[in-house]
């Protein structure tokens, strides 16, 4: 074929795949166009369904909207869609109205809807609010249904919480009586027989060191609460000492001793820190009670009513001026054990009382109940042989301390130093005998 014959034949095939090309778009232009006014008129129609309250055949139509691929209103018909699921599912209003707290419920009860605000359209306004009047019977019940397995649960819970608490307590009273059972043999021997003269030196030469220590630990505190601290720990010292002078062992001293390291650790701040210590002060003060005798079922008796009163505590402040008044009513039974007038002290408590009674916050409470503690050991001391003069000393700092401090927390810091002072006597009057 000659070279313009092959034009022929390129320009031909040209016209012909335009034609056809053409011929598609046209084909393609006119399905959509046909689609999309189909869908328009689905639109059209299940919103006039819709707002004739043919809620079923309107969900029809727009889930059939939605399905096709000319849809430009596919996101209202979807948030139609939703409107109607919830306002036509009694099961999904019933949950709703169930998942709400009282007030809520009651105001939907009467307003008949839901406090969301997810559904909008009139009609479906209407069909909700039949289905919230329909379903608030049953959703009442599943709502008492809801409390009631929550309260079986809580009261399970809170059972098995006081069983937990009784076995831990009857654990460790059977731990506390096997040691004093295997201790007592030995303390009560020792309590016959006195302190020997090497005794006597070795205890005399470590409440020196436990004086001097207070004095350095006193100079190196910058803030009235490491004072505190501080003076709290050196109490526990010298309470160790008065128990080994009672009978007790090294061992059982060191066992008590030896929880100040985990307390800080686990304290994060002073008043935790504060807190622990106290605790530990109410064992060694409970040992040294024991060794002098003290009943157990006294002893017990005073533990029962401090867990009680730190149980109630909401702040660790409360938990502070609980702990303190824990060391007060134990210190109470050493100094009984000891041979202290029992009408003097009675009168130490009836003051604390009064003085409790009368304060205005929770620092003047731990105030009152630690200058009971200082009365009480000044007591016991005189008791034991300690020389009045001494005594006199200690009690008249005690009631000169508040003229010369300005806090709350300074009267505090100071009864604390008054206590080691009457405990160092205590112990004094006992090696020296």
């Amino acid at each position: 074929m000659s070279r313009g014959g092959n034009r022929v034949v390129v320009a031909a095939a040209t016209c012909i795949g335009l034609a056809v090309a053409a011929a598609v778009f046209l084909v393609v232009q006119n399905e959509s166009q046909r689609a999309l006014k189909s869908s328009e008129e689905i639109w059209n129609q299940a919103n006039d369904l819709l707002n004739a309250e043919n809620v079923p055949a309107a969900r029809k139509l727009f889930k059939q909207y939605v399905a096709s691929w000319q849809a430009p209103n596919r996101e209202r018909a979807e948030a139609l869609l939703a409107q109607i699921e919830l306002a036509t599912s009694d099961d999904v209003v019933k949950q709703r109205l169930a998942s709400l707290d009282d007030a809520q419920f009651q105001q939907c009860i009467q307003k008949t809807t839901l406090p969301d605000n997810d559904v909008t359209h009139p009609v479906l306004i209407r069909v909700l609010a039949a289905s919230i009047s329909r379903n608030a019977d049953a959703a009442t019940k599943q709502r008492e249904d809801i409390k009631a397995r929550k309260a079986a649960d809580e009261a399970l819970a809170a059972a098995r919480r006081e069983q937990e608490l009784r076995e831990k307590e009857a654990a460790e009273q059977a731990k506390r009586e096997a040691e004093k059972k295997i201790a007592g043999g030995a303390s009560a021997v020792r309590r016959l027989l006195g302190l020997n003269q090497g005794e006597r030196k070795t205890l005399a030469t470590r409440i020196a060191a436990i004086e001097t220590a207070l004095n350095v630990a006193d100079l190196s505190s910058k803030t009235v609460f490491q004072q505190q601290v501080g003076r709290v720990d050196a109490c526990i010292e010298m309470t160790g000492l008065l128990a080994l002078s009672l009978g007790a062992t090294p061992e059982e001293v060191e066992q008590i001793s030896n929880r100040q390291v985990l307390a800080d650790i686990t304290a994060d701040n002073v008043y935790q820190q504060l807190a622990g210590h106290l605790n530990i002060y109410i064992d060694m003060m409970e040992l040294a009670a024991a060794k002098a005798g003290a009943p157990t079922e006294k002893c017990e008796s005073v533990r029962r009513a401090l867990r009680l009163e730190d149980g109630l505590a909401r702040t660790v402040l409360q938990q502070v001026s609980s702990r303190i008044g824990g060391v007060s009513s134990i210190a109470a039974l050493l100094a009984e054990a000891l041979g202290a007038d029992a009408a003097q002290l009675s009168v130490i408590a009836l003051r604390v009382s009064t003085n409790e009674l009368s304060a205005d916050t929770v620092f003047q409470q731990m105030v009152a109940r630690q200058s009971g503690i200082v009365f009480v050991l000044a007591t016991a001391a005189t008791a034991q042989g300690a020389p009045d003069s001494t005594v006199e000393s200690v009690e008249a700092g005690a009631r000169r301390d508040d003229l010369l401090t300005d806090t709350a927390q300074q009267q505090l810091a100071a009864r604390l130093e008054r206590t080691f002072q009457a405990t160092t006597l205590l112990a004094k009057a006992i090696v020296e005998k």
